[in-house]
């Protein structure tokens, strides 16, 4: 598997609570590479990945292994993976368990009140087969606020990106990566170009607790915002949750056709739950 090894030992016997007496240590890491490789690859929640990194195997790796399963837990998954084995991994049979976690996802976790952060590994939970670089930016008037984050996500909150949205009294940019590989999500993603050209292009602005949310301005669309948008959102910002509705600007990765989820559970998220999206009328020139 690419950038993941795992190891392990067992031993049975067969009378009641005898596996209490029963001691194991890990087989040995080798890092000596024998001459062997094999395709890798991982995927969670999917049919057998396709292996197209070739690996070279180490130590007592004589062997080239596909294997697909389900990880039974608090929630049941799929999983897949291709990569060097020992021969005796290849004595496993259909149907076979295997006893221990190791195929939890790993991503590099950090924030940061930048558009970038370096982090430490992360070990996900079960149903967190993913993991994200998402970076915001809140533009209103002349006070500009950025933050990043990287860590473990599910993939219903990897939502399209870029994505530019301009509604009365501020201006969000958003960026955002998703992947499925262990510590995937290294470096950083870009922002959405500002572009503040007008682009003849308006759309009705509103902003309000009521689901109605009543056009109050005209908001005048700039560089590839050529959409308008509405929402009505459900925003859990750190524990604290409210309702809003609001219209404006977007690009096309803003028009969200059906509800989603955005963000990261337990910092800030938005569920959308309404979404509306059509052309943003050209004004006419006189």
């Amino acid at each position: 598997m690419p950038g993941r090894q795992v190891r392990s030992n067992l031993a049975c016997c067969a009378t009641s609570g005898c596996n209490d007496q029963l001691t194991l240590s890990v087989p040995s890491t080798s890092s000596w590479k024998n001459g062997m490789y094999c395709p890798a690859c991982e995927n969670q929640n999917s049919s057998l990945c396709e292996g197209q990194t070739d690996t070279p195997c180490t130590g007592a790796e004589e062997s080239c292994i596909s294997l697909e399963g389900v990880s039974i837990g608090n929630s049941n998954h799929n999983f897949s993976m291709r990569g060097c084995a020992t021969p005796s991994a290849c004595t496993m049979k259909e149907n076979d368990l295997m006893s221990f976690g190791g195929f939890c996802l790993q991503c590099e976790y950090c924030r940061s009140n930048s558009n970038s952060c370096n982090g430490v590994p992360q070990t996900c939970s079960e149903d967190e087969t993913a993991c994200i670089i998402l970076t915001m930016e809140l533009r209103k008037g002349t006070e500009v606020t950025v933050a990043t984050y990287k860590g473990c996500t599910r993939p219903s909150y990897c939502a399209a990106s870029p994505m530019s949205i301009r509604v009365p009294s501020y201006h969000q940019r958003r960026a955002n990566k998703c992947c499925r590989n262990d510590l995937c999500n290294s470096g950083a993603v870009e922002l959405p170009p500002l572009r503040l050209n007008l682009n003849r292009r308006q759309c009705p602005g509103c902003l309000s607790s009521d689901p109605k949310c009543l056009p109050t301005e005209i908001i005048n669309c700039r560089g590839w915002e050529v959409f308008c948008v509405f929402y009505e959102v459900r925003t859990d910002d750190g524990g604290t949750v409210t309702s809003v509705s609001k219209g404006g600007c977007g690009n096309k990765e803003a028009c969200m056709h059906e509800p989603n989820i955005i963000g990261i559970p337990g910092l800030f998220l938005e569920t959308v739950r309404k979404t509306e999206c059509t052309h943003a009328p050209m004004l006419r020139l006189n």
